[in-house]
């Protein structure tokens, strides 16, 4: 089954039209739901093939849309994008399939997936006059192409990187923000529990990566395990205590890596350049 993405239209219901890139569906129903989106059986009207349409939640709309007409004219086109109709999906749907086989993505195809990612990213963390942080990095909001190279999206999460707590007031305004729209199994410490006198800024998004990181190689967020025991997310991540499986297949390299970007310190953890400069290296 194909799919197509949509970042935000309106409730749905069986038999609904949807059009999307001058193409027609029909939805037939609904598949599953997730903390921020919606999945549905479609057919396209034109072949009647099926589709898997998912629809994100935006619950303002008129922000999003801003946000992303701010920052997308100064991003490189080559691994970021604001809508999609794809074939191959997101790299969730892939790993869902490794889950259930135990298949294991190849360390070189990794990195290089991991590489587009990162130059995605980048192009955000780069912005002037002023940083931008996507803070909702996820398997999920990731894109293969044809070519098998990955493809960031969702940038109308995307916010001004640079945020200081003020007050009591903007830390619960901060920590209300990080629950809707930041997807908790790859939420940074920092937004977990923000204190007066926090400073925040872009390297949010790397402890995100660490974990994007951690799933392309594991098939989930380094966080899932302790959840699924019934044991204190948000403790397991702000000391930073996840494991490694004891037969990874993955070198001393991508284990160093990950523990380079999963620092529960955002004052200690790196910065996007120091991150790419050791995928070169």
């Amino acid at each position: 089954m194909n799919c197509v993405w949509l970042d935000m239209f309106r409730c749905m219901n069986n038999a609904e039209l949807v059009t999307f890139n001058e193409r027609v569906f029909r939805i037939r129903k609904r598949l599953g739901e997730g903390a921020f989106s919606f999945v549905y059986l479609v057919q396209e009207r034109s072949t009647g093939k099926l589709y898997a349409m998912k629809r994100i939640l935006c619950h303002d709309a008129v922000e999003q849309r801003n946000v992303e007409n701010e920052i997308l004219p100064s991003v490189r086109p080559q691994h970021t994008k604001r809508q999609f109709g794809a074939k191959r999906g997101t790299i969730q749907d892939e790993l869902d399939w490794r889950k259930i086989s135990g298949d294991f993505m190849a360390e070189t195809r990794l990195l290089s997936l991991f590489n587009d990612i990162c130059n995605g990213l980048n192009a955000l963390h780069s912005l002037k006059p002023q940083p931008y942080a996507h803070r909702d990095l996820r398997p999920a909001n990731v894109l293969l192409n044809d070519d098998d190279s990955a493809v960031l999206m969702d940038l109308g999460s995307a916010r001004l990187a640079e945020f200081t707590v003020v007050n009591e007031c903007r830390a619960r305004q901060l920590q209300d923000y990080a629950a809707e729209h930041c997807s908790m199994f790859y939420r940074a410490p920092e937004l977990f529990a923000p204190n007066v006198g926090d400073k925040l800024d872009e390297r949010s998004d790397i402890w995100s990566l660490g974990c994007l990181l951690y799933a392309l190689c594991f098939w989930e967020s380094p966080f899932e395990y302790t959840f699924d025991k019934g044991d204190s997310l948000m403790l397991a991540v702000l000391s930073a205590n996840y494991r490694i499986p004891p037969k990874s297949p993955y070198s001393k390299t991508v284990h160093d890596l990950l523990k380079f970007m999963l620092e529960p310190d955002i004052n200690r953890r790196p910065r996007l350049s120091a991150v790419m400069e050791r995928l070169k290296s």
